[in-house]
């Protein structure tokens, strides 16, 4: 298979199952919030909940990423195919970052209205941003070396 097609897929696969389980987590959060139950040790559980979910996801992902790179000296891809996938790979991002930002402006707007700090709020939303986007990112660093 094209190494192209499996880092779109793989980045695919990624960004919407981590924005899947980030919103999950947030939802939850959100309840917790309604409850006035969040503290940091609520916080922490569910953020280890949330790490779990997010690892078992980046499976599949992980094995596309690994058969993509042993297949890179096999192929010999055009300019237009490999912008076509940075393009793709670049919204991708953009999506999941719209989707994170989102997310924690919400809730941010809840805990406010809770009288509850939002540092750890912003803090996860960076953690969120930063591990959904690691497949995308390695993604483009694959098709960087054809």
């Amino acid at each position: 298979m094209n190494p192209v097609s499996l880092f779109s897929l793989a980045s695919f696969l990624a960004v919407f199952g981590g924005v899947f389980c980030y919103k999950r987590l947030m939802k939850r959060l959100e309840n917790r919030i309604g409850q006035r139950d969040l503290t940091a040790e609520v916080l922490q559980k569910e953020q280890t909940n949330y790490f779990i979910q997010f690892s078992l996801v980046e499976v599949i992902p992980i094995l596309l990423i690994i058969l993509g790179f042993t297949q890179l000296e096999s192929y010999v891809l055009s300019t237009t195919t490999q912008i076509v996938a940075l393009v793709l790979l670049l919204a991708l991002i953009g999506f999941a970052v719209l989707q994170v930002i989102g997310s924690v402006k919400q809730l941010n707007q809840q805990m406010k209205q809770a009288n509850m700090d939002t540092t750890l709020i912003q803090s996860l939303g960076y953690v969120g941003i930063f591990m959904i986007n690691s497949i995308p990112v390695i993604s483009i660093i694959g098709l960087s070396l054809f």
